[in-house]
């Protein structure tokens, strides 16, 4: 008997330690501590969408999904190609495809970012190699391009209103240990790209996601700026604590993690729901020879007000199989994953697929362009 409530009382002692701090709606998080494991069917709270895209001799694409909207959903080509493909988001017909790269004033060397601005008609298409977003509408007519803030180059570039977007770009990223002298967050005009507020964080020192191990140099992207309902969160690897920042302007915060170090933790946030806050938590150490930096996906789990790592799998295949939660900034609690059709093959000829998979993958050749997963919280 003295045994028995030995263990109850570890496994009591263990299971309340995930509790985290929450004080008026804002949680304190430790997430250098050892929490369970929580393994859910993205099913059991997402309902699910699949998306075959055409493939033809003109549409050929690989999984690079860089832009999707409540219409479209645009993938990047290969490599340098840049070529910009617009497919029908419900039902994945190819529809059009967007080329402007090249030196001259209409055109882009590179993208790193787009948003799709369904509202206004009009692409974003964000070059990082020049420090400018240049503007076409939906069939890649230019109509006008804007230079980046000085001394700055865009990361992140989100939808913020019909009139705005908001930006983080990525100066800080090579001052780690430096004074924090300027913000690094702005709204910004869609029509010439002036600022029409800056986000001011509390913090002295930029930290950067830049990790040596020697001579060798690694690093890891957070992104910036992500929806969070009608919201957005703000983030930075230079403080411990994310923000919510409102379209009225308001920045307040939503939670923090408890200081870390021998590694240091940073927190990238992802998908929110009403019920869970899905993050990945990167220790900033190299681990050689592999050259990786380590993170550990984790869960906030509001109902139950605890931490978990979490393992998302999609129930349409029988064996686990991890699946990720791409932000889909177009519908509230949404998100994305892209699956190759080999990948979809492979799993129905080991008979290992249920559900509306069977049915697709009898349709699908090995050479075909992906299968975008499209997921919306359930009511």
């Amino acid at each position: 008997m003295k045994n028995k409530v030995l263990i109850m009382a570890c496994l009591l002692m263990a299971f309340t330690s995930c509790r985290q701090t929450e004080d008026n709606g804002f949680l304190t998080l430790d997430v250098a501590s050892s929490v369970p494991k929580l393994e859910v069917a993205v099913q059991d709270f997402m309902e699910v969408d699949y998306v075959p895209l055409e493939t033809n001799d003109e549409f050929v694409v690989p999984n690079h999904l860089i832009g999707i909207s409540k219409s479209y959903i645009v993938m990047l080509g290969k490599g340098n190609d840049y070529t910009l493909y617009f497919f029908d988001r419900k039902s994945g017909k190819a529809l059009w495809k967007i080329n402007h790269r090249g030196q001259g004033p209409e055109e882009y060397t590179y993208i790193n970012t787009i948003v799709v601005d369904e509202e206004n008609g009009e692409l974003f298409v964000n070059d990082g190699g020049a420090d400018r977003t240049l503007v076409y509408d939906l069939h890649g007519n230019f109509k006008r391009s804007f230079k980046h803030r000085d001394d700055s180059n865009y990361w992140n570039l989100v939808n913020f209103d019909k009139e705005h977007l908001i930006v983080y770009e990525g100066s800080q990223f090579m001052l780690d240990g430096q004074p924090h002298e300027k913000n690094y967050h702005y709204v910004i005009s869609k029509e010439d790209g002036s600022i029409t507020d800056e986000i001011s964080l509390p913090y002295e020192t930029v930290r950067s996601t830049l990790v040596l191990n020697g001579d060798v140099v690694g690093v890891f992207t957070i992104d910036g700026v992500v929806p969070y309902g009608d919201d957005f969160l703000i983030c930075e690897a230079s403080t411990d604590t994310i923000y919510r920042y409102t379209k009225q302007h308001e920045l307040t915060p939503l939670l923090a993690k408890l200081p870390t170090e021998n590694p240091e933790r940073v927190l990238a946030m992802g998908l929110s729901t009403e019920r869970y806050l899905f993050f990945s938590a990167f220790r900033k150490e190299l681990e050689m020879p592999q050259m990786s930096i380590p993170s550990t996906p984790l869960v906030y789990d509001k109902q139950e007000r605890y931490l978990y790592e979490n393992e998302v799998y999609n129930a349409d295949f029988k064996k686990h199989t991890r699946v990720g939660l791409n932000v889909d900034g177009s519908v509230k609690g949404g998100a994305y994953a892209v699956i190759n059709a080999d990948k979809i093959l492979d799993a129905y000829e080991e008979d290992n697929l249920q559900g509306p998979l069977v049915d697709i993958a009898a349709q699908l050749d090995a050479e075909d362009n992906p299968v975008v997963m499209l997921m919306r919280e359930k009511n």
